[in-house]
C-alpha cells in the first residue's frame, strides 16, 4: 500500500496528544499524592500541609486536649473514653481520605482508559480510511509487468515462433 500523509498525520496527531494527556495525567497524579499527603509524599515531615499531615496534627491536638481535660479525673474512665472518641474520630477521618484519594487516582484512571482507547480508536478509524482512499485511486502500473505486457504484444504481432513456415 502506498504511504499516506493523511493517515501518517492522523496517527502522530492522535500519538502527540495522547502523550500529552499522559504528562498530565502524571502531574495530576502526584499533585493528588502531594494533597492528600498518600503514595511518595505521606510523609509529614517533607510534606506538613498535606490533608493526611493536617488531620494527624488535628489528632495529635485533640489528644492533648483530653489529656489536659482529664485533671483530677485521670482515674475515672473520662481520659479513655475522650482518647476512644478521639481515635474513632480520627479513623473515620484518614477512611474519608483515603477513599476522597483512591476516588481520585480512579477518576483519573479511567479518563487515562478512555482517551487511551479514543487513541486507538483514531488509529484504527484512519487505517479504515486509509483503505478506503487507497482502493478509490488507480494502481500504480508494475515496471516489470508492463514490460512483460509490452513484449507479448510485439511477440504477437511477429506472428509467432521464428523460422516456422
Amino acid at each position: 500500500m502506498p504511504w499516506d500523509v493523511t493517515y501518517a498525520n492522523t496517527v502522530n496527531a492522535a500519538n502527540t496528544r495522547f502523550a500529552n494527556q499522559q504528562l498530565d495525567y502524571a502531574a495530576r497524579k502526584v499533585l493528588a499524592e502531594q494533597d492528600f499527603g498518600m503514595g511518595a509524599y505521606a510523609d509529614a515531615a517533607t510534606n506538613p500541609y498535606s490533608r493526611a499531615a493536617l488531620l494527624r496534627a488535628s489528632y495529635n491536638t485533640a489528644v492533648r486536649g483530653t489529656r489536659n481535660s482529664a485533671g483530677q479525673q485521670l482515674y475515672s474512665g473520662s481520659y479513655e473514653l475522650g482518647q476512644r472518641g478521639n481515635e474513632a474520630d480520627y479513623a473515620k477521618s484518614y477512611d474519608q481520605l483515603t477513599r476522597e484519594y483512591l476516588g481520585t487516582r480512579a477518576d483519573l484512571d479511567r479518563q487515562e482508559r478512555e482517551d487511551r482507547e479514543a487513541r486507538e480508536e483514531k488509529k484504527a478509524e484512519a487505517g479504515w480510511d486509509r483503505l478506503q482512499r487507497a482502493s478509490e485511486e488507480e494502481p500504480e502500473s508494475d515496471p516489470v509487468k508492463e514490460a512483460v505486457r509490452k513484449r507479448r504484444q510485439k511477440k504477437g504481432k511477429q506472428g509467432g515462433r521464428k523460422g516456422r513456415k
